[in-house]
């Protein structure tokens, strides 16, 4: 029972975790297509917004394609970008799979920008998400949670 208690009290950092806020952000570092299967069916399922905005980013050896197949069905905006790593696919190539799958693909190569962009984007009831990187969902927790952002900046 104590066990029990115990993991339904526990968090991951980076993993569906929710980032206060007006809208509000889910970071996830789904970063291979079963992780982002089974975000995609977190949202999905579990959460209810209007429209969902999706920041995107991944690195060069991802399978990219399938990983926009899972998460780009739900999403109304994507936001490519480039992940804060050297071995980071630039969203630039990104941008003709993403299309297939959403009416509105914006691109911005500079991760806080691309952030702001979906912050932007969103309105009453809809729902901002990071992923396809850990290094991008770091990133995004750093810009969008004081706390993480104090520690960075007094390193």
């Amino acid at each position: 029972e104590q066990l029990h208690r115990g993991l339904s009290k526990a968090q991951w950092a980076g993993r569906m975790e929710m980032v206060s806020g007006s809208p509000p952000v889910v970071l996830d570092g789904a970063h291979n297509p079963a992780g982002m299967a089974v975000l995609a069916r977190a949202l999905d399922e579990g959460f209810s917004f209007r429209r969902l905005i999706v920041v995107f980013g991944v690195l060069n050896d991802k399978d990219y394609r399938s990983m926009l197949q899972k998460i780009g069905r739900l999403a109304s905006v994507l936001v490519l970008t480039r992940p804060p790593e050297d071995r980071s696919r630039a969203p630039e190539d990104l941008v003709i799979p993403a299309r297939t799958l959403c009416n509105r693909v914006l691109l911005e190569p500079d991760p806080a920008r691309a952030i702001e962009m979906a912050l932007s984007e969103a309105g009453p009831g809809d729902l901002v998400c990071v992923t396809g990187s850990l290094y991008l969902v770091g990133q995004a927790k750093a810009i969008l949670d004081p706390r993480v952002r104090d520690d960075y900046q007094q390193e």
